[in-house]
């Protein structure tokens, strides 16, 4: 069944978590699967190539706002089964038309299955991280700017815990392609925090849209990735991906959005960030069972379901 040929669809480049996310699903599955790879919005775009190369399933790595065109109805003409990637979902709801494809994979372990819906890992990329012992601990705090991320949660917890000359924080926050005013929220959100941490703490701050090994070196290089997010939106958190495969351990709060996280490892503050320094074992739990084969094992079995259909 792998030797079916299939042609995996993403958004345009974007700085922008869902297009990173798509593309490591990309990654993990055509080291397995004979599957081509396009970034369009344009449904013309998956004809054209099919003239080309006539493929026996489509991938659709699916957003409402970045590529709603990309949905079976636009595809009848193919005869083809389309299957979509997706990942704002909500608490055990896919939260999008499951008649958009043949078949749903949600990145969200927490979903129920259906014979159309199918709940996937996190799309961990398999990454060997090389850990140098820092003599101040460093904690590490990164991703876009959005709502839902109050800089008072992630500097008061600090204050709690650390003063000048125990702890230096690293922050990354490079601009968004999709968040309205990205550069002016990002650098009110920096002012937060720097101007309410407690006096004399170092922090090292850059904006850089790294590549995705120099996005993992980086996390590797902290002892902890800090994530206190208060939000009430759909989708998991994707930042937290790349702590589990640089296996820096996280401090998450008890926010749905890490619902995935939490039978894995307790959230602030039942465990303080001292603790959580060293809990490096939750998150190579979590990449354990969220490995590339595990997904790529997912992704065979929805090509085997459909087959018998």
């Amino acid at each position: 069944m792998d030797k079916l040929k299939g042609l995996f669809v993403n958004s345009h480049c974007a700085n922008c978590s869902i297009y990173e996310s798509n593309h490591d699903i990309y990654k993990i599955l055509s080291q397995k699967f004979d599957i081509d790879y396009i970034e369009t919005t344009e449904p013309t775009d998956i004809f054209r190539k099919y003239e080309k190369t006539p493929y026996q399933y489509l991938v659709v790595g699916y957003h409402y706002f970045t590529n709603r065109h990309m949905i079976k109805s636009n595809f009848t003409d193919l005869g083809i089964p389309v299957i979509g990637f997706y990942l704002e979902t909500l608490p055990n709801n896919p939260n999008v038309n499951t008649n958009y494809f043949d078949a749903l994979c949600v990145l969200d372990p927490t979903i129920t299955q259906t014979n159309k819906v199918y709940p996937f890992p996190r799309p961990i990329i398999d990454f060997t991280p090389i850990k140098k012992k820092n003599q101040i601990p460093v904690i590490g705090y990164n991703g876009f700017v959005t709502p839902g991320k109050p800089a008072v949660a992630f500097t008061k917890a600090i204050n709690k815990e650390f003063k000048k000359g125990e702890v230096i924080v690293k922050l990354n926050f490079p601009i968004a392609t999709y968040v309205p005013n990205s550069k002016k929220a990002t650098s009110q959100y920096i002012n937060e925090i720097t101007q309410t941490l407690n006096n004399g703490i170092a922090v090292i701050i850059t904006h850089n849209y790294y590549s995705k090994k120099g996005l993992l070196n980086w996390v590797a290089s902290c002892d902890l990735m800090m994530y206190h997010y208060h939000r009430d939106m759909a989708g998991l958190c994707a930042t937290t991906d790349q702590a589990i495969s640089a296996e820096t351990p996280v401090s998450v709060s008890s926010c749905n959005t890490f619902r995935h996280m939490h039978p894995y490892t307790s959230h602030y503050p039942v465990v303080d960030l001292r603790t959580s320094m060293s809990r490096t074992s939750d998150v190579k739990r979590m990449k354990q069972e969220w490995c590339e084969d595990n997904f790529r094992s997912k992704f065979y079995e929805v090509l085997y379901n459909l087959k018998m259909r």
